[in-house]
């Protein structure tokens, strides 16, 4: 059996996935907090929150945050699933001890 495909090594490992939704998580509680901050104290807030009140404003940072799980979620199975895909043919291709060649 051939393998229908070759491993290019570039898919993340689980370590990397799992630090960078911890590095997306922190930032987005720092730019929920820091949006909150600026909509309580009356300042100017990006285009995209314009006219928003505070309930939707905390809506909005709750998607945001399911969003990321989800896409964190997803990027976790994928991994675990080509890391089976890659043992599977690594156990399939590899040479029996007692097989005769020729």
């Amino acid at each position: 059996m051939k393998a229908n495909f070759s491993p290019s090594g570039s898919q993340p490992h689980l370590e990397s996935i799992w630090s960078c939704y911890g590095v997306s998580q922190n930032s987005l509680i720092a730019y929920r907090a820091s949006i909150l901050a600026n909509f309580k104290a009356g300042k100017a807030l990006p285009a995209y929150f314009t006219g928003m009140r505070e309930r939707q404003l905390e809506e909005y940072f709750v998607q945001c945050e399911k969003e990321l799980d989800y896409v964190t979620g997803f990027q976790l199975l994928s991994a675990i699933e080509a890391i089976l895909r890659l043992d599977f043919l690594g156990r399939v291709n590899k040479p029996r001890p007692n097989s005769k060649i020729g």
